[in-house]
């Protein structure tokens, strides 16, 4: 309804007796909503959203019986939600209720279970508490129930299990305790489950089996689950989970060896990072025919990373609803669970959908992974970021890695590799984030724009026997040695010396030709180049993961 309105709404739209709809979000209007047209007897759809509105929602609102929407998310609202809530229950054809990224307080009342038509509920982003009541389980018609990131307390009361239309139920960033009611498994409609960011403790013992649901979304990062195998059990007891996101959990013990892949074949996103696992990666989790995404970072996870791990299978698509992925698993908390943020050097990254279609995540950093880099690990073609920090990895890089080029980011530092920076390296020029430093590699740096443009700290400390830009260490060519293996040389006074007589000469050189240079341009100016990848950002409204249908 984006018209660029500004402004206050008038009062006198009150005289439009007739009017049914009232559409005008996504604008600049201010102010309080005016008496009258709150009560605009033929109102049915009344939304505000998104715009700089503000005091309370008039109770004139609540008086017409054929109101079916109420949409005033994203304004400056504030004031006790409870009343409105209350007065909303009486409402017989009421089906949706967003009032989402507001500065509402209050709690949710006994009563909402008398709105037995209501669909949509979106209470998130507000300062409500107490706890969701029993009476939920009355709103019969529910499918997305939305409260996240407010100060709900107490636990998720068992009777949600008879909301059996739920679809969509977003908990996330609250003070909710206890642990996940397994009624919730009756819900076979369910397509995400977002509980990430609240105190839920013991172990998720949830059968999906009896949900349908094509596509099937679960975040549970940043809790206090404990288990280990029951865990992969809950999960496998239905084969179309696509996201399953556990980070930040004390999820213990080994990870099981024998399991059917075809269980979790649908499965794209496993994020198990900041977790006590230990012990090997069995061979099944690199062979799950779907998956894009996976952390195990900061585990104990040990042993070799096998070269028999076929790295081709982790191909596919991320699915429709994923328009950013995570680079550090506990980012993912603060968020619905399709409006996933990937983080690069510290900066948010938002990209696309259209830039994701062969978008990969592989970080198995901060463990205990031991033996050489499989080089099968250069068959992921189209990884965009890698992250092998902080592990035993011995041996050298290998060159197959070198030809992954849509590489973004790359990090080996903390290992025990030696030997070369692989040649091929030279061709990675969509590499934005290196680090190799605490190795023991030497020889040449690669000579390529993308690596020579990179601070020594993505080379150091460490790594003695480097050479080459940007390290201050050139490198010494050896007469008897064929190979192309190089000796690093510190600058001492003889050869700086002679570096300073060639260093005259070239300077004069290069003087003369930027003089007619700068004559040239200026005859002939140079149209700005704008960087590849400035297209890719994108910002993406933070509340916009859910909106109503106007």
């Amino acid at each position: 309804m984006n018209n660029e309105l500004s402004g206050k709404l008038p009062g006198e739209l009150g005289n439009l007796t007739a009017l049914t709809k009232l559409l005008v979000s996504r604008n600049s209007l201010e102010g309080e909503i005016p008496i009258s047209v709150a009560a605009s007897p033929s109102l049915s759809i009344f939304n505000l959203s998104e715009n700089l509105f503000s005091g309370r929602v008039p109770k004139a609102l609540y008086n017409n019986l054929n109101l079916q929407v109420v949409n005033v998310g994203v304004n400056r609202f504030s004031g006790d939600v409870t009343a409105d809530l209350e007065e909303m229950s009486k409402l017989p054809n009421i089906w949706g209720i967003q009032m989402n990224a507001n500065q509402f307080t209050g709690s949710l009342p006994p009563s909402i279970g008398n709105l037995s038509s209501l669909q949509y509920l979106d209470l998130s982003f507000n300062n409500l508490d107490g706890i969701i009541p029993e009476s939920i389980a009355n709103c019969s018609s529910l499918q997305y129930l939305v409260l996240s990131s407010n100060k709900l307390t107490g636990s998720i009361p068992r009777t949600v299990g008879q909301c059996s239309n739920l679809e969509f139920v977003n908990l996330a960033q609250n003070y909710l305790s206890g642990d996940i009611p397994a009624e919730i498994g009756n819900c076979t409609k369910l397509r995400v489950l977002h509980l990430g960011g609240n105190k839920f403790k013991g172990k998720l013992k949830v059968d999906f089996s009896r949900v349908t649901s094509s596509n099937l979304i679960l975040g549970i990062s940043n809790n206090s689950f404990i288990g280990d195998i029951n865990f992969f059990e809950s999960i496998a007891t239905n084969p179309n989970f696509t996201i399953v996101s556990a980070c930040l959990n004390n999820l213990t013990g080994t990870i099981p060896t024998n399991y059917d892949v075809k269980r979790l074949s649908k499965l794209q996103v496993l994020m198990l990072g900041y977790n006590k696992l230990e012990g090997k990666v069995p061979e099944w989790m690199w062979e799950l025919p779907s998956l894009q995404v996976l952390d195990l970072s900061n585990n104990k996870l040990s042993g070799p990373v096998t070269s028999s791990s076929n790295f081709t299978l982790l191909n596919g698509f991320i699915h429709k609803n994923v328009k950013t992925v995570p680079y550090n698993c506990h980012k993912l908390d603060s968020y619905c669970a399709y409006g996933f943020d990937f983080y690069l050097n510290d900066r948010k990254f938002e990209v696309s959908m259209s830039y994701l279609t062969y978008f990969k995540y592989l970080d198995i950093s901060c463990n205990q992974f031991s033996g050489i880099i499989p080089p099968s690990i250069g068959k992921l073609t189209n990884l965009s970021y890698l992250n092998l920090s902080n592990n035993a990895f011995t041996g050298v890089i290998p060159a197959a890695m070198g030809r992954i080029f849509n590489l973004q980011s790359f990090d080996v530092s903390h290992n025990l590799l030696t030997g070369p920076i692989p040649q091929e390296f030279a061709g990675l020029s969509q590499l934005a984030d290196l680090k190799m430093g605490n190795n023991s590699l030497s020889g040449p740096i690669p000579r390529s724009i993308q690596l020579q443009s990179f601070s020594v700290d993505s080379f150091l400390p460490g790594n003695d026997e480097l050479c080459n830009e940007p390290l201050a260490r050139l490198c010494i060519v050896s007469k008897n040695d064929s190979t192309t293996t190089a000796d690093p040389v510190n600058f001492n006074s003889d050869s700086i010396e002679n570096f300073i007589s060639v260093l005259g000469f070239v300077v004069g050189f290069v003087a003369l030709a930027i003089a007619i240079f700068v004559r040239h341009y200026q005859n002939h100016p140079k149209k700005k180049v704008v960087p590849a990848d400035s297209s890719l950002t994108r910002n993406y409204d933070r509340y916009g993961a859910f909106k109503l249908p106007e």
